[in-house]
């Protein structure tokens, strides 16, 4: 699959630098402001879409919530995000720039995670819910601004394109992080279970967590795995920390601009 998607990549990059009316510009892709929101998106896309997946399964598998509950304890971190991007958005509006706000944004988001490293069977869920907010206020301050920097950048004939660009990337790195934290919780698991429960029981429930039964297993064995379900997400919260970072580092270098208020006629294509 990697071979064959990095050959389509040398294909589209082909055709569209020859075409007239390219659906994505290629000199959008070498704008500054564009690729280091991009790179800004890995940890945002990744948080905005990955976290609330294994927040499931800590809250259901780690410390025994049921399936509505779980997902009504990650409601501080969506209310942080309505929040913050309502409040960022008149502030943004009001001032006419927008980088301390998305870099703020950011820099909040990578701390509420760095922090949740250390969560696990034994924290308490207010605390969860606390540094989930404080994850949530900054992804609401930066998520949609990045498509705002991004469309202050471009003129505005290609404001559709750079605009669709910042968003499929966005989606296509939550789509890839998901995937990465799966991975990590996964290892993390199998780990926890391994040292209390012996290598060959960790792989079973390894390979069977999206159907497993707790309440099918002995006490002692449930409350083992349980153990290691929660345990296991503070090394998962520590990748989005790192994306998060590497995202921050990517805001801080991008330039600053203030809120378009002319209109550009870029010249017609050449047909």
């Amino acid at each position: 699959m990697l071979i064959g998607a990095l050959a389509s990549f040398a294909v589209f990059v082909s055709i569209e630098s020859r075409v007239p009316e390219p659906l994505i510009p290629l000199r959008i892709l070498t704008d500054r402001t564009t690729v280091l929101a991009i790179v800004a998106s890995l940890g945002v896309g990744t948080s905005m879409f990955g976290t609330n997946v294994y927040l499931g399964q800590y809250f259901q598998y780690g410390l025994g919530f049921s399936p509505t509950v779980a997902g009504l304890l990650g409601l501080p971190m969506m209310g942080g995000i309505v929040v913050a991007s309502t409040l960022a958005g008149n502030a943004i509006t009001r001032r006419g720039t927008w980088k301390e706000f998305v870099l703020g944004g950011v820099i909040l988001m990578t701390v509420g995670y760095a922090l949740m490293w250390s969560i696990g069977a034994t924290t308490p869920v207010w605390v969860t819910m606390v540094l989930l907010l404080l994850a949530g206020l900054g992804l609401g301050a930066s998520n949609q601004n990045l498509i705002l920097a991004v469309q202050n950048s471009v003129g505005l004939a290609n404001m559709g394109a750079a605009t669709s660009t910042i968003s499929f990337f966005r989606t296509l790195f939550g789509a890839v992080g998901i995937q990465i934290l799966g991975l990590v919780y996964g290892i993390s698991v199998e780990r926890e279970v391994a040292a209390s429960l012996g290598e060959e029981y960790a792989q079973q429930i390894a390979g069977n967590s999206s159907s497993l039964n707790l309440a099918a297993l002995e006490p002692a064995i449930q409350s083992a795995v349980r153990a290691a379900y929660a345990d296991a997400i503070g090394p998962t919260f520590l990748v989005v920390a790192v994306m998060g970072l590497a995202g921050s580092i990517a805001v801080f270098f991008m330039r600053p601009t203030t809120l378009r208020d002319t209109v550009d006629v870029a010249p017609a294509p050449n047909r």
